[in-house]
């Protein structure tokens, strides 16, 4: 899979779960298929298994949060959830803000 295309695809699907009811766990499963599937169910499984915690985190942060989430999303998304989640959290205690 062109991993540069994964990118754009999750990026996009965040993008648009954000201007809704952000609903980051439900963009797992088809961002895990896109780019894990050539390398089968299990990796597909695994993917899963290991970006939904964070994922599911982050919806439970309060709605002034989204700008912070939007922009981890952007720096450091194509690497997974857990990166987003850790950049979240450590731009959201620099500022002084509580989820």
């Amino acid at each position: 899979m062109n991993r540069s295309a994964g990118g754009c695809l999750f990026l996009c699907l965040v993008s648009g779960a954000a201007s809704a009811a952000t609903d980051y766990a439900s963009i797992v499963p088809g961002q895990c298929i896109h780019d894990m599937g050539e390398w089968g169910e299990n990796a597909v499984h695994e993917c899963i298994r290991s970006n939904l915690p964070a994922a599911r985190a982050l919806q439970d942060y309060p709605p002034a949060a989204e700008p912070v989430i939007a922009a981890c999303v952007s720096k450091v998304g194509r690497r997974g959830w857990d990166p987003v989640k850790d950049c979240v959290d450590r731009a959201l205690s620099a500022d002084g803000s509580s989820r």
